[in-house]
Parts: structure tokens; sequence; C-alpha cells
């Protein structure tokens, strides 16, 4: 008598998995506007910004970073610096900001005034616990836990095998 053979949902689980990783990372290129990348960081962690000028020309003329508590830190860097239309600028978070380390958990907010009057805002957030950035660490923390479960079913069969 011929056997019916179970279908394993694993491959399934895994693939599904990995789509839907795959089809949640954006691409944080902006073609105008100000980025915070990464969005959420751990403490004491580092981020880079990108301002990128429009069809206009801006210029620089304050860069201002909020931190939780509201206490605001400047930044000389690019300070009076003059984009030409689809050019960018960047900046070190915390590095480029005078006494600055990303110690406090919440919310900080990065600002950015330009000449003509354009203020340009981006928040990011600083946490305890943060989402792998790169792919190969999101695949790395998916496949940890289809792993233990496998060991688990394997000595699950080992042990009713030798029963």
């Amino acid at each position: 008598m011929m056997q019916k053979r179970a279908i394993k949902p694993y491959p399934f689980i895994l693939m599904t998995g990995v789509a839907l990783l795959l089809t949640g990372l954006t691409n944080d290129a902006m073609a105008y506007g100000l980025t915070v990348n990464p969005d959420t960081l751990s403490i004491n962690g580092t981020a880079t910004a990108e301002l990128c000028a429009g069809t206009t020309s801006l210029t620089i003329t304050s860069v201002e970073l909020v931190d939780p508590t509201g206490a605001s830190h400047s930044s000389s860097v690019n300070v009076g610096t003059t984009l030409n239309a689809g050019d960018c600028v960047t900046w070190n978070i915390p590095d480029d900001f005078s006494s600055t380390t990303l110690n406090a958990i919440g919310t900080w907010v990065l600002r950015i005034n330009t000449n003509p009057g354009n203020q340009f805002t981006d928040e990011f957030n600083v946490s305890i616990f943060v989402v792998p950035e790169s792919i190969l660490g999101a695949i790395a923390v998916a496949s940890a836990s289809l792993i233990t479960f496998a060991g688990y079913t394997l000595i699950g069969r080992i042990r009713r095998h030798h029963k």
C-alpha cells in the first residue's frame, strides 16, 4: 500500500517570510528633501542625514538637531553651502553636531533651514531594540528561529523513533 506523504510547510513559510522582508524594504534615496538613514537606531548609534535640492538652488542657513528632551544641538557643517538644483549634501549624526551623543531614547528631530525660506525636517528614533537594517541581518534573525524549530522537530523524531 502506498503511503501518502504530507506536504511540509517549512519551505512555504520560509519563502513567505523572505518575500515579506523583501517587499518591506524601501529605497531611501530621495530626489528632493531631507532624509535620515536609518530611521531607527540603537543607543550611541550613528546615522547619516542627506539634504537634496530639487529644481531650484538652496543655501543652507542653519542646521539643528533636537533631542527627546527638547535640547538643541547645532552644526556648522555645510552651513552657508549653496546646493545647485539636483545636488545633495550629507551630515554624520552625531559627529557633525556640537557635544552630542545619541544616548537619549526617543524621537530626535533634524531641522535644516534654507534660503529661500524653507525648513526641512526629518525624525529618527533611538531605541533599545533595533530591527536589523540589512537583508542579511533580517535573514539571520528569521533563520535562527527556523533552525531552532527544526532542531526541536528533529530531536522529537529521534526520541519517538527510539521508543
